[in-house]
């Protein structure tokens, strides 16, 4: 299954259906079960961190098809001069 997505609790969530399913299929241990949901409690830790602080980021560049530019979205007006 894929599944294109910018929401990472969706895609993790995703992926642990996609294991449990996977652990009932092969009919793994419990033990391995359990060391995927300590993995995983600290992904959902890791998850919320990273969505306190999210931005929305543009690309620099709008491409065609073919890869090539159509449309620069921002442009870099700022210059650093170091003295010496």
């Amino acid at each position: 299954m894929l599944v294109k997505s910018h929401d990472w609790e969706a895609l993790a969530f995703e992926f642990k259906a996609a294991y449990i399913k996977l652990h009932e299929k092969v009919k793994g241990e419990e033990s391995d079960k359990r060391e995927f949901l300590e993995y995983y409690t600290d992904l959902e830790k890791l998850i919320g961190i990273l969505n306190r602080n999210t931005e929305t980021y543009r690309y620099s560049l709008k491409l065609d098809n073919t890869g090539q530019i159509i449309k620069k979205v921002f442009i870099i007006r700022r210059q650093l001069i170091f003295m010496t």
